[in-house]
């Protein structure tokens, strides 16, 4: 699952922003750092994920945040189990 993943955010079907996150998997969490985040509207539960790092950890057990990784390596995050939904897409390799 390691890459780079893209969630694009969307307001009357245009694009008005985006978050680019790079991916690192181990056995036991998926670790984030943040690259990019051009988004127009304060999404609080993703960026509450980073604690006002560049980076943030999601274990796989026992995490206070949802994941759903889909068949294809894109994945779903419920930060904090809480508010909306974001679906990240690879759009690159991890550098």
């Amino acid at each position: 699952m390691n890459g780079i993943y893209e969630y694009q955010q969307e307001s009357h079907g245009n694009i008005v922003g985006h978050i680019l996150v790079r991916v690192s998997e181990t056995n036991k969490s998926y670790h984030f750092t943040l690259l990019e985040n051009t988004t127009r509207y304060d999404y609080d539960h993703f960026i509450l994920l980073f604690k006002g790092k560049e980076t943030a950890t999601v274990h796989k057990e026992k995490s206070s945040h949802f994941m759903q990784i889909w068949s294809d390596n894109d994945f779903t995050i419920y930060p904090m189990r809480a508010g909306i939904p974001f679906y990240f897409v690879r759009v690159g390799e991890e550098k």
